[in-house]
């Protein structure tokens, strides 16, 4: 969708799969046919910033990211965020050493992320700015409270429903 000149996108950029009997066999028409579209709508239309939400930007999407440079730098004066899942939080404000791409990863499940769009910011940096506070009163960051597979929420709030007696393990496999 497009709202007041920023696009946001979803691009289904999984890690691959192995099936033979799956899409997984037809992977690089797949990624092919995501920065097609991507292409299209940068050549289409005089976006002021993009976001494409794309979950992994590992190696086997690299067929995706090549073309995902290519038009970031045919479009340098466009700021774009690649905003991904790689199991822990990463920024990289100069995505693969270009200037107008910065790329988030986010970490596993639970910590919350208000990002902000300011197209006449001066800067990936200045133009896209986020949030990962709990949206609850007191603003504890959830996932680095507890690691990967184990463990309790040590500052839980009482005002959120949502982290009351929060757990890696229930939220992870959506256990009650």
């Amino acid at each position: 969708f497009v709202l007041k000149d920023v696009l946001v996108i979803g691009q289904g950029l999984p890690g691959e799969g192995w099936s033979d009997d799956h899409a997984w066999n037809l992977w690089n028409v797949y990624l092919d046919e995501n920065a097609n579209w991507m292409e299209k709508s940068f050549a289409e239309n005089e976006f002021k910033a993009v976001i494409i939400c794309g979950n992994s930007s590992k190696g086997w999407n690299e067929r995706y990211f090549l073309r995902l440079e290519e038009v970031a730098l045919q479009y340098s004066d466009v700021p774009i965020m690649f905003l991904g899942d790689e199991h822990d939080f990463v920024e990289e404000v100069e995505f693969r050493g270009i200037s107008n791409l910065h790329r988030i990863a986010l970490d596993d499940v639970v910590t919350p992320t208000l990002i902000t769009v300011d197209p006449y910011g001066k800067g990936t940096s200045n133009v896209f700015t986020y949030d990962r506070g709990c949206p609850c009163a007191g603003n504890h960051r959830p996932t680095e409270l507890f690691n990967y597979t184990s463990g309790v929420c040590v500052g839980v709030c009482d005002t959120n429903e949502l982290c009351r007696n929060e757990d890696a393990e229930s939220v992870l496999w959506g256990e009650e």
